[in-house]
């Protein structure tokens, strides 16, 4: 897979304007080109880190984990274009930007998530700490299924592809011809970027913190460079029933075009896409990876 093939995997969304292709890499049509040439010149300070994945990947997880490392969320300061919010950071305003770099450079003794972003490693600063999440495309296929077509402004997708059901969905997904591209290439293009990255990107998957968090929370201690973190403390608080109640509030999801903010919050689980998905995604899955599992 290349620019090329994803550029024709996405031709049709194109052509609606609601996807276009940057330096190669598909994004939505509502990404400033300003915001990304900023971010791809911006140079953090080691305070920050941001949390990146591919849409549906368990970045709010790496959040709460964050969260209970007392890193700071960068979320509703600022005001008008200056105003920074939840959503990842190629949708915020360009002003906004300043918002966030001023915020973490005048607290140098205090630790950032710089929000987080389902960009591509070469749209980002390229001297960023980075957290990289993954997930098995079944899952994340099913959990976008509920999520975006929620969303009155990916309806256009889904009437695109007339998407009527989480198996419709699954299929574009697998083909790559969903919003955020080919999600092997995406991950590809972010592991090669962890390998030559000298330490800075470090990747987790979903399934490795559901089913070994306390590990995943000692490295991610390390890569951070933390001290005298309480570990147990730390994953106790980052467990899914520690704060499915609050959630949202303490996310303070801002998405209030959709009722996006009321699903953000996940279920906990790694195969509930199992039970959802049908024999023909199944089937689907098996002839487009016969070497995956």
């Amino acid at each position: 897979m290349n620019a090329a093939d994803e550029e024709k995997n996405i031709e049709g969304l194109i052509k609606l304007d609601f996807m276009k292709m940057l330096d190669g890499f598909p994004v939505r049509e509502s990404v400033d080109e300003k915001v990304i040439r900023e971010l791809q010149s911006m140079s953090l300070p080691s305070n920050a880190v941001i949390v990146a994945g591919y849409p549906k990947t368990g970045s709010h997880f790496l959040l709460q984990i964050l969260g209970q490392l007392n890193f700071r969320r960068l979320y509703d300061i600022g005001d008008g274009d200056a105003k920074c919010t939840s959503l990842p950071l190629e949708f915020q305003k360009f002003a906004a930007l300043e918002t966030m770099r001023d915020a973490v450079c005048a607290a140098p003794k205090t630790n950032f998530v710089f929000n987080h972003s389902h960009a591509y490693p070469d749209h980002l600063p390229k001297n960023a700490k980075v957290l990289y999440i993954s997930r098995d495309i079944r899952a994340v296929a099913v959990s976008g299924f509920h999520f975006f077509g929620s969303m009155e402004k990916y309806k256009i997708m889904f009437d695109h592809y007339n998407i009527k059901n989480v198996d419709d969905y699954a299929k574009i997904v697998f083909q790559g011809k969903s919003s955020y591209g080919n999600m092997f290439r995406y991950d590809a293009l972010w592991r090669e970027a962890a390998a030559a990255s000298s330490g800075r990107i470090h990747c987790v998957t979903f399934e490795g913190l559901k089913t070994e968090l306390k590990k995943n929370v000692v490295e991610i201690v390390d890569f951070l460079g933390l001290e005298n973190v309480d570990i147990d403390k730390v994953v106790e608080g980052s467990k899914f029933k520690s704060h499915d109640k609050d959630f949202n509030e303490a996310a303070k999801i801002t998405d209030t075009d959709s009722k996006s903010e009321k699903i953000v919050k996940r279920k906990g689980e790694t195969d509930s896409w199992k039970r959802e998905l049908s024999e023909v995604s199944w089937k689907l899955y098996a002839q487009l990876f016969p070497n995956r599992d």
